[in-house]
């Protein structure tokens, strides 16, 4: 019940029982009876009943007076003249007089002096019968404070109903004007602060989902105008995907702030964003309903990805860099973390190195290492890196490449550092240095090799013709074989060169190495000496290879020498033959080498073996160790010459005072050996009277060859060139039996002038002479097939045996001629099967 309900229905009753007890008393005065004593007894029966509704009056009077007296809301009588004669606790409560202190003093004690003009009006209304409802004004208490009451005045009648004062029922409503105001206020901020807020907010029905008000710049930001947000739900600001997490969303209790919570939204141009929302649920006009304020973070979430993808690279480049990378503090060098490459680098687990500085794991190998690197840092020197040597845990020693840079982690200064291992690298290009210089070293022997075998040739011609004219005793004679003898030395060291720098032509044969070694086995027991021990330790089942033989003998005897020279107080010498399988993995050990089958060829000693200096220069022409008197240098650098024109692999294991072992890689075929027993017999030289047609640019190479062969009866046609030779060829009347020419000369080669001259001379025979084997006629080093070589500088009689066989066409000549070899020119080769040992 309201205070104005209970004040109205207090005044009707209190009205009605004065009315019901007025009417009580004026029958009991009006009433008369004839018998007096029985008027007095009807009279006393007829007053019982009213004395007992005067009772249940006055016990209502009570009631409501102690109502009265009892409510919180001020209860004032007065009279017309605005004194006033009633006064509750409810007042006293108010406005701080006690009854005594208010009642018979004027109400104008009650109200502001500016509303004091209000009392005047209100009596003169009620005094005309009017009620006064509910409305506010202003009051004052006794120590002087304003208050905001609201009051309902009642006119107060006598039993008559004459009208003779006022009820005045007054409540304090200064919380509640304040609440209101307080209200209004915060209405009016939160309406400023949802309208002018940059970022978009709006209320949505939580029923419905539909927008019930948004903000400017919402409608700035998502492109929707207001009338169509009212039109819309969040359905319609969503991509499709994502309407069932909302359905999940909103299907979940909410109360007061939720939490913050990412979401995309759907622009009116159809660009997705990312927003931050943040929601309130709150009553907004009778619906249940939530405040949204949505942040667009999508500038963020892109920063946050490129970030998280910037970070995933780096981890990436960190985890996968084939580099070491490690990142330590700066202040005490302390690892905080290292990639795979590193730990594998130095062979430690992650734990083992993280919280460790180098100089505990030992990396150092030696300690102002880690001051130049402290150095490079100090001065922001990162384009310059340091080589330093590592330390492995297994205590290999790896040559890195350094460099640092300062980041921040974790707002900690650290230090980067990018460890590269070139130990590899470095072994590699220590082999290209020496391949580079083993060429270069080649093609200076080779163009030496040449041009000395002509000069060779020359001298020993005009030694042989002299000692064809020389009677055997004449003094002369035994100079002018000096002579001979120094020129076949020279030549025989041309050879050698000419092995080094690969510009021999081969006569390769499909050869089993056990056989050759058994072939060459007793000549190498003769030359090492009994004070050395021969051991030779051949694999079943060899593999073929496809050497020239001579070489390959040649390869044993330089070996056996070396071998034999490093152990003058005697030791052993082994010999092993092995198939192998050589794949990338021996090659990171070796020089690149073709992955595949390979025979091998090794010849170890006892002897006293070679530091690591002597080891990088054992293959230079004319580099030895022995005395001035004990060899040419020439030994090794033949072998090398040799195994490499074969296609195969040399390396040479050697330490102080350990031995050395030599071990040659040969590719294998799959083919059988020929035999190696060769049929030999004596062959005569016998004059000619053929005509040969000789091509030489050296002129006195030319004379000297033309004096040879006129003095064995042959007619000789000279030509300084090529052009000369085609012309002596179409015009010379008679026949022409042999051209003899060399294979390189100015202009054009010798065969392309045998291409020449057989157009007019179909059935000329062919010899070529050459002192080296940069020829055309040699297909990469190999000699083609039915084409004879002599090689210079050759004697009289290899020149003359040639010359015989070719024209003869009936003896058999090897396609290469070793022309300073006497033996050469009386022992030829043939191919008779070798017996089974």
């Amino acid at each position: 019940m309201t205070v104005e309900v209970l004040a109205v229905w207090i005044v009707q009753h209190i009205r009605g029982l004065v009315v019901q007890i007025n009417r009580q008393i004026r029958r009991i005065r009006a009433g008369t009876h004839p018998n007096p004593r029985q008027d007095a007894n009807d009279r006393d029966a007829a007053l019982l009943p009213r004395t007992a509704e005067c009772g249940r009056i006055e016990s209502k009077l009570t009631w409501i007076a102690s109502l009265i007296e009892s409510s919180d809301d001020a209860m004032i009588s007065n009279n017309l003249e605005g004194i006033i004669t009633s006064w509750n606790r409810g007042a006293q409560r108010i406005y701080g007089y006690t009854a005594g202190e208010a009642i018979g003093r004027p109400m104008a004690i009650l109200v502001p002096s500016d509303h004091a003009d209000e009392i005047p009006t209100i009596l003169t209304k009620v005094a005309q019968g009017n009620r006064i409802d509910w409305y506010g004004t202003k009051g004052i208490t006794k120590s002087g404070h304003l208050l905001e009451v609201s009051i309902a005045v009642s006119p107060v009648r006598d039993a008559a109903g004459a009208i003779i004062g006022a009820s005045t029922i007054a409540s304090d409503i200064t919380a509640h004007k304040r609440a209101e105001k307080a209200q209004r206020e915060s209405e009016t901020q939160y309406q400023l602060l949802f309208d002018s807020s940059p970022l978009p907010m709006w209320v949505f029905d939580r029923k419905s989902l539909g927008f019930l008000a948004v903000n400017e710049a919402a409608i700035r930001h998502y492109g929707f105008s207001r009338d169509e947000f009212a039109d819309m739900t969040l359905r319609d600001i969503r991509p499709d995907a994502d309407i069932p997490r909302l359905r999940e969303h909103m299907s979940r209790p909410r109360r007061g702030l939720q939490n913050a919570e990412v979401w995309r939204h759907r622009k009116k141009d159809g660009s997705i964003i990312h927003v931050e929302i943040t929601a309130h649920s709150l009553d907004f006009q009778g619906r249940e309903a939530e405040l949204v304020l949505a942040h667009d973070v999508t500038d963020r979430k892109r920063a946050e990805e490129r970030l998280r993808q910037s970070e995933e690279r780096f981890s990436k480049a960190f985890r996968s860099s084939p580099f070491g990378i490690v990142i330590a503090t700066e202040s005490k060098g302390r690892m905080v973390d290292a990639n795979p490459a590193f730990l594998k680098m130095v062979g430690y687990n992650r734990e083992d190195v993280i919280g460790r500085t180098a100089k505990e794991l030992n990396l150092w190998t030696e300690a102002h290492q880690s001051d130049l690197i402290h150095q490079q840092f100090v001065n922001q020197d990162h384009a310059k890196l340091f080589e330093v040597r590592f330390k492995s845990q297994s205590g290999e020693v790896k040559l890195v490449e350094f460099a640092t840079e300062r980041i921040q982690l974790h707002d900690e200064p650290c230090v980067l550092a990018i460890i590269h291992d070139v130990t590899e690298p470095r072994r590699l290009e220590q082999q290209l240095r020496q391949a580079q210089k083993m060429e270069a070293m080649g093609r200076l022997a080779g163009g030496i090799a040449h041009d000395f075998n002509n000069l060779l040739s020359i001298i020993i011609g005009y030694c042989e013709l002299c000692q064809e004219q020389l009677d055997s005793n004449h003094p002369v004679g035994k100079h002018v074989e000096q002579i001979k003898k120094a020129g076949e030395r020279a030549a025989s060291l041309t050879r050698q060169l000419l092995a080094f720098s690969r510009q021999q032509v081969l006569q390769p044969r499909t050869l089993n190495l056990n056989a050759v070694v058994n072939g060459i086995s007793k000549m190498l027991l003769r030359v090492i000496g009994e004070h050395i021990s021969l051991i030779f330790k051949p694999a079943e089942s060899l593999s073929s290879v496809r050497v020239d033989f001579g070489q390959a003998e040649q390869v044993l005897l330089n070996l056996a020498l070396n071998a034999r020279d490093a152990m003058p107080e005697g030791g052993k010498i082994v010999i092993e033959t092995a198939n192998v399988e050589l794949d990338e993995n021996y090659s990171q050990i070796h020089e690149v080498i073709k992955s595949g089958s390979y025979v091998m060829l090794s010849v170890s000693d006892t002897g006293v073996g070679m530091d690591h200096a002597t080891l990088s220069r054992i293959f230079e022409p004319f580099f030895t160790t022995k005395g001035p008197t004990r060899g040419t240098g020439l030994g090794l650098s033949t072998v090398y010459g040799i195994v490499k024109q074969s296609g195969g692999y040399i390396w040479v294991y050697s330490e102080p005072f350990r031995g050395t072992a030599v071990k040659i890689y040969l590719p294998s075929i799959d083919q059988p050996a020929e035999s190696l027993v060769p049929l030999k017999r004596t062959v005569s030289f016998p004059t000619g009277t053929e005509t040969i047609l000789l091509i030489e640019d050296d002129e006195a190479l030319r004379k000297v060859t033309i004096s040879l062969l006129q003095s064995s009866g042959y007619k000789v046609l000279e030509a300084n060139s090529a052009a000369a030779a085609i012309d002596i060829s179409r015009h010379f009347e008679n026949n022409i039996d042999l051209l003899l020419s060399d294979v390189i000369m100015p202009g054009k080669s010798g065969p392309d002038l045998a291409i020449d001259v057989r157009r007019y001379r179909p059935e000329i025979k062919l010899l070529y002479v050459s002192g080296y084997t940069g020829d055309m006629i040699a297909h990469q080093g190999v000699l083609d097939p039915g084409i004879t070589l002599l090689s210079k500088p050759f004697s009289k009689e290899a020149l003359l045996t040639t010359v015989r066989g070719v024209l003869d066409e009936g003896v058999q000549l090897p396609r290469l001629i070793d022309g300073s070899s006497q033996e050469m020119g009386l022992e030829l080769a043939t191919n008779e099967p070798e017996p089974e040992s």
